[in-house]
């Protein structure tokens, strides 16, 4: 059976070509691969920040690879890092796939979007039964205010009160490059 993927999407993005190419691929067609039709996203964001989390982590729940489409402005959106963040604490495969490189609506492909995946870390408290998420932000790490911090398997003393960045627990694809349409099913193995 096809694993569900979730589909971390900037929202200026949504309607863009480029997301459609990934969405639409059959291993992800087959089995209605996550993420909101815009008029889903609409609601909740007229409603705040608490349906828009609901929306996230009931599809998050629903998944088991989160799918990071990282476009021109994908680093710096709130509700991406949210969704990467989440989907690490529901323990889905996490990667990101650049579809900059994909040809738009005017048969061109655009200079590759930078990595959300650099802009995001997380240390563990002292005593190591706390995992907390951190964004890079004017030159600083500083704790993910939209994810609370949250309890995990105590970790050895040597990964305590150190950044780790998500570069080095997630993979990242370009589409076109890495031959995406014949790989994906392997990058979400």
């Amino acid at each position: 059976m096809p694993k569900k993927v979730f589909f971390c999407i900037a929202n200026q993005d949504m309607n863009d070509l480029r997301i459609n190419v990934v969405r639409s691929h059959k291993i992800t067609h087959d089995n209605h691969g996550g993420y909101f039709p815009p008029y889903l996203w609409e609601a909740a964001t007229k409603s705040g920040d608490d349906s828009i989390r609901k929306l996230i982590d009931v599809q998050i729940q629903q998944s088991c690879v989160s799918a990071v489409l990282i476009g021109t402005n994908t680093y710096n959106q709130r509700w991406v890092k949210y969704e990467i963040f989440r989907s690490m604490k529901k323990g889905n495969k996490l990667l990101g796939i650049h579809i900059n490189s994909i040809e738009g609506r005017d048969g061109r492909g655009k200079p590759l979007g930078p990595n959300p995946f650099s802009y995001l870390g997380f240390s563990y408290s002292p005593d190591g039964k706390e995992f907390i998420p951190h964004e890079y932000v004017d030159e600083n790490w500083v704790p993910f205010k939209d994810m609370p911090v949250y309890k995990v398997r105590e970790v050895p003393e040597q990964h305590r009160n150190k950044i780790f960045t998500l570069t080095k627990i997630a993979k990242t694809y370009d589409w076109m490059a890495d031959k995406g349409q014949v790989n994906f099913p392997q990058w979400i193995e």
